[in-house]
């Protein structure tokens, strides 16, 4: 009998090499790290997001209380008096409550002023860890040397300077003022102008968001 020549078929090869491995691994790390910045820049974003809306918020309704507060100010009451293009942080006042008869009936003598957040110093450092520095508050006092005198925070977070301005001697923002505060009252006529800058920092970014809104209120006679 003749001895077949015919050879049994190979098996096919199983299973993977080292370097198709390691092919594998880099590309999984790779699409692994693709999905973790896009992430990361979603949460970023979002992030960022909130905080302006929340600023936005933020910044009307303290804009609005102030606003209100000096609706009532009588003109002759103002101290300092506001001379023209003079911005101050600090105003003494008071209000019109009513009439009796012709006389006008006022409130006890009421400030607003800009202080520094509890926990922070003019020093150009974040001493209290917020993120923020050197901000400031806005309070209210009422009834002026009275026993009766109580303090109200009226807004947190105010920036140092108005958005846009350093202290440098030069109008950076191009309002005709030159270093003008977070929280600054200027006389316009028979009216107060206040321009108020808040500041946040968002959640995870390394990014300070600041919003400015003016105001006026028409003084009492």
């Amino acid at each position: 009998m003749k001895q077949s020549n015919h050879t049994a078929p190979r098996h096919e090869r199983s299973g993977f090499t080292l370097i198709e491995i390691l092919i594998a691994v880099a590309l999984l790390g790779f699409l692994l790290s693709s999905v973790g910045l896009l992430s990361s820049a979603s949460k970023n974003a979002f992030s960022r997001g909130t905080t302006v809306s929340a600023m936005e918020l933020r910044t009307g309704i303290t804009s609005s209380g102030i606003q209100k507060e000096l609706s009532l100010a009588m003109a002759t009451s103002l101290t300092p008096e506001i001379a023209p293009g003079q911005r101050v942080t600090e105003l003494t006042y008071t209000r019109a409550v009513g009439w009796e008869g012709e006389t006008t009936l006022t409130t006890a003598p009421r400030t607003l002023r800009l202080e520094m957040e509890p926990g922070e110093a003019n020093n150009g450092a974040d001493d209290d860890g917020d993120g923020l520095v050197d901000e400031g508050i806005l309070v209210l006092i009422e009834d002026l040397g009275l026993p009766t005198e109580k303090r109200r925070v009226l807004a947190r977070g105010l920036a140092e300077y108005a958005k846009g301005e350093v202290f440098n001697g030069v109008d950076d923002n191009g309002d005709g003022l030159v270093d003008e505060k977070g929280f600054a009252i200027e006389r316009m006529g028979a009216a107060l102008e206040v321009t108020v800058t808040l500041e946040q920092r968002p959640p995870g970014r390394d990014e300070t968001i600041q919003r400015t809104l003016r105001s006026s209120s028409l003084l009492r006679n």
